[in-house]
């Protein structure tokens, strides 16, 4: 429409030039006239070229609206010639078959565009106004039929020699009409398919949500009775096979539980917590929950961590568990001998955020290179004879790669593909310092152990350079050989050690043999020793005439030097600030020490047998009714401190049944209520605390879930009289 304005300008320059010259010509002499004559037909020239030469159609109306001169773009517009104002057709008036109502006619015959364009034409005259880019559909009868052609219109009203004229600028504009309405039909039909995917992942959150909770509910009753059966006596015959049940059961739980992060990732709804850690209980937790995977198949488990590196963060440990969990479990399942190793260290970013780095390194069987671009795709494996071999969803790596972008960071892969060199994956996160929380590292030397002599017999080379490293960071002296033999060459009467560490399974001469040999030699009878056995071995650690303290490999600083300040006298870890996490799973104290009067609402009988059983290991006797409406009756009648409310349950659910105990009970009289549900997709567990619920146990129930719950309940006399004292 630019070059269609630039032409009006020119145009009306023109005209305006002619005007003027006409009114000079009749005042001035003869060779003036002449002069301004000839100048006039150059500049009129000059006109004609530019007006016929533009790619814009351009016509000219009078104030009849007749047609006095249209450029040859134009009349392509119109399927005609091009004529001049001086053309005898310029004068003709005609009909036209049209189908417009004006009688008069162009002259072009069936199908121009310029009859119905009168209308705008008389407009302009009429009101002496521009029109300047205006769409005006057209329905024209040409060659096919009736059809319906777009023009961009501009048009300037002017005058010569007082008679008001017309200059109309035109485009045929239909194609990109068409593309425009193309555009947005297009745009239409995409907002329809975004709607149907939403709606479908709506759907699709639905149906695992409702899958979710069908498949967890029967898997709380196989792996919560399992867990209780194993605590009874039985036959080695019978342990196996309850063993096996609940593996498989577990199995299961881990295949359902990627198939929902996965949902879950892909939908844009996986929710991160932010939360204080112990960076140090996080990997020695994860190390520990593969590590019987790994002395079955007697590989060496190491892990190694920063010296510098502070041990509480705030992040989602939850989730960084998971990845490490996994990584672990993959490098175990692809490594037939040899070692599998978790490096930690860290570095500053600024404002208060950190980068953490992880390293998970195997000797396994290695990824080619042309295979690597695989391990990160949803549903894949390196090659398809891996899932027959080792198993799995294919899902792991993908929602662990998934998760470590969402926690800020990036996971890779390094492998030269050659068996027995192994892999390394890496992967970092971005977490923020625990301002005031930050405990002292393990690495921190302390006076007592300082300069304390300490014999490391250890056949694998990664581990006894690691314990090497970890006594000497504490300013302790450290002797590292690989054998018994080894070991006992080395001893020096005038240079006594303080301690030995002795790993239980090494060729030849074993742990327990060797500390019955040390403890033949003069003046090491009384030598503490600490013998460092795989997990689930526990022949060395009933053996205390031998062996004053046994750990479990893999072993950490915090453990490790707990061990030693014990038996060396220095102050415990826990005064240090060190961690020390012992578990109390199952603990038959825990009602003694945390008293409570339960309810469980669960209308599943296999569940509520699972919860009355946890419970009773425990120390409790609670109480259990089927339905919400029993629910909400029974804490009416009885002051209970705890309900363990289960959310799906008939006629009223738990979300409703704590709504009426909120509504119904006075605040000091109400209990602790915590979800004891399956439910475990994104906004359930927010849900459940907007609707009055004060916790969240997820199923299957485990005996470390409930124990912490049963901690932290604040008793109900407790409450009523913080009400009383208006506290």
């Amino acid at each position: 429409m630019a070059h269609a304005l630039n032409f009006f300008d020119f145009v009306l320059g023109g005209l305006a030039v002619l005007s003027v010259a006409l009114v000079l010509a009749a005042v001035m002499g003869y060779q003036g006239r002449r002069r301004w004559m000839r100048s006039l037909q150059a500049e009129q020239a000059r006109a004609d070229a530019i007006f016929e030469s533009s790619p814009i159609g351009m016509v000219v109306f009078n104030d009849r609206s007749d047609i006095v001169r249209l450029n040859s773009a134009a009349a392509r517009l119109a399927n005609g010639e091009p004529f001049a104002l001086n053309d005898p057709r310029a004068d003709l008036e005609f009909q036209c078959d049209h189908r417009s109502q004006d009688p008069r006619g162009c002259g072009f015959g069936s199908g121009c565009w310029l009859c119905p364009l009168r209308k705008v034409i008389e407009s302009v005259i009429s009101a002496g106004k521009a029109v300047r880019g205006a769409e005006v559909p057209m329905v024209l009868v040409r060659e096919g039929g009736v059809q319906t052609f777009w023009l961009r219109v501009g048009a300037q009203p002017f005058e010569i020699q007082g008679r008001r004229h017309v200059v109309v600028a035109v485009e045929d504009i239909t194609e990109n009409r068409k593309s425009h309405e193309t555009l947005e039909t297009a745009m239409l039909e995409q907002a329809r398919l975004n709607e149907a995917i939403r709606r479908a992942n709506e759907a699709k959150g639905q149906f695992l949500a409702n899958t979710s909770h069908e498949i967890r509910t029967p898997l709380n009753g196989i792996i919560g009775m399992t867990g209780l059966l194993m605590e009874t006596p039985m036959t080695n015959e019978q342990q196996e096979f309850v063993e096996t049940i609940r593996a498989s059961g577990e199995a299961l739980l881990v295949v359902v539980n990627d198939i929902l992060d996965f949902a879950k990732i892909e939908a844009n709804k996986m929710v991160l917590e932010n939360e204080s850690f112990d960076l140090q209980h996080c990997v020695d937790e994860s190390v520990r929950l593969v590590a019987p995977a790994a002395a079955k198949k007697k590989l060496e488990l190491t892990c190694r961590f920063d010296e510098d590196l502070d041990s509480v963060w705030i992040g989602d440990v939850g989730r960084l568990r998971q990845v490490l969990v996994n990584l672990l479990g993959n490098a175990i399942k692809f490594t037939e001998r040899g070692e599998v190793g978790v490096s930690v260290s860290g570095r500053k970013l600024g404002n208060g955020r950190h980068q953490l780095d992880f390293a998970v390194r195997d000797t396994g069987v290695g990824i080619l290179p042309a295979q690597q671009g695989k391990l990160f795709q949803a549903f894949s494996q390196v090659e398809a004879s891996a899932a027959r071999r080792f198993g799995g969803t294919g899902l792991g790596l993908a929602i662990s790669k998934r998760l470590c972008e969402l926690m800020g960071g990036m996971m890779s892969v390094e492998s030269p593909g050659v068996p027995g060199q192994g892999s390394t994956f890496r992967f970092s996160i971005l977490v923020s310092s625990a301002s005031g929380e930050s405990r002292p590292p393990v690495e921190k030397p302390h006076g007592i152990l300082a300069g304390k002599r300490v014999l490391i017999v250890d056949d694998h080379a990664t581990t006894r350079d690691l314990l090497k490293r970890q006594t000497e960071a504490w300013k302790m002296s450290p002797t590292a050989v690989a054998c018994g033999k080894d070991a006992l060459a080395c001893l020096d009467p005038s240079a006594p050690f303080d301690l030995a560490v002795l790993d239980y399974t090494m060729p030849d001469m074993n742990g327990l043999e060797l500390a019955e040999q040390l403890r033949l030699r003069p003046g090491l009878d009384k030598l503490p020793m600490i013998l460092l056995s795989p997990v689930g071995d526990h022949v060395a650690s009933c053996d205390r005439t031998r062996i004053d303290a046994c750990l479990s490999k893999p072993v950490l600083a915090a453990r490790l030097y707990e061990a030693i300040a014990d038996l060396l006298g220095a102050p415990p870890a826990s005064q240090r600030g060190y961690a020390t996490h012992v578990q109390t799973l199952l603990d038959r104290e825990t009602a003694k020490r945390f008293p409570l009067k339960i309810l469980v609402a669960e209308d599943n009988a296999v569940n509520q047998k699972v919860a009355l059983s946890l419970l009773a290991k425990l120390g409790y006797r609670a109480d259990v009714v089927a339905d919400g409406n029993e629910a909400v009756d029974a804490v009416l009648r009885i002051a209970y401190d705890l309900v363990l409310m289960d959310v799906q349950m008939p006629d009223l659910d738990g979300e409703q049944a704590t709504l009426r105990i909120r509504k119904e009970l006075p605040e000091a009289r109400q209990p602790w209520i915590v979800a004891m549900t399956a439910n475990v997709m994104k906004g359930d567990r927010e849900r459940y605390l907007l609707n009055g619920m004060n916790g969240y146990i997820p199923k299957p129930i485990r005996a470390e879930y409930l124990t912490e719950v049963l901690r932290t309940v604040p008793p109900l006399a407790a409450r009523v009289a913080q009400a009383e004292a208006g506290v």
